[in-house]
């Protein structure tokens, strides 16, 4: 991975679903229960998490990035915020970043960014209830990985589609 690549979106993924939400807090404290002596309470300090300082830091990072110029921390700092918005359940803000992260990447051609950008545009469809929407996301996702041979993540796409 260099430094103009996503973030790996398992990583992402498992943020998601085991900190940034109540539900996989509770969940991922159960199962420690009963392996580590004492409390075993390993994800409480995200539950306070500061989300609007988060989403400051990211602010400031995309200002950076776009003095400096640089394109794809440009759309790396969009897909950030994208991702935090989604995550504190702002779909329209966490589209349009996606949508402009994924402008960027085009322009690049990173086509691995592209189709990571198209995953996550999926998941916001999905979540608005436009299945259609979010299918064709995740194949055109699929497709793309398929194209840069990226086997690992072609999975993840696949999964969303069947």
């Amino acid at each position: 991975m260099c430094a103009s690549d996503p973030i790996p979106p398992l990583t992402i993924h498992y943020y998601g679903a085991t900190f940034a939400n109540p539900v996989g807090r509770w969940l991922t404290n159960r199962s420690l229960r009963g392996r580590r002596a004492g409390v075993a309470d390993l994800t409480a300090s995200f539950a306070d998490l500061d989300h609007e300082a988060a989403r400051r830091h990211y602010a400031e990072s995309l200002a950076i990035a776009q003095q400096l110029g640089d394109r794809s921390g440009t759309a790396n700092a969009m897909m950030y915020l994208g991702l935090q918005a989604y995550h504190q359940g702002t779909l329209d803000v966490a589209r349009a970043a996606y949508e402009a992260s994924l402008a960027i990447w085009r322009e690049l051609g990173n086509r691995r960014a592209v189709a990571e950008l198209l995953r996550l545009l999926g998941e916001v469809a999905f979540q608005q209830g436009d299945v259609q929407v979010a299918t064709t996301f995740h194949a055109d996702s699929l497709a793309m990985r398929r194209e840069v041979g990226d086997r690992f993540r072609s999975r993840e796409s696949s999964e969303r589609l069947g």
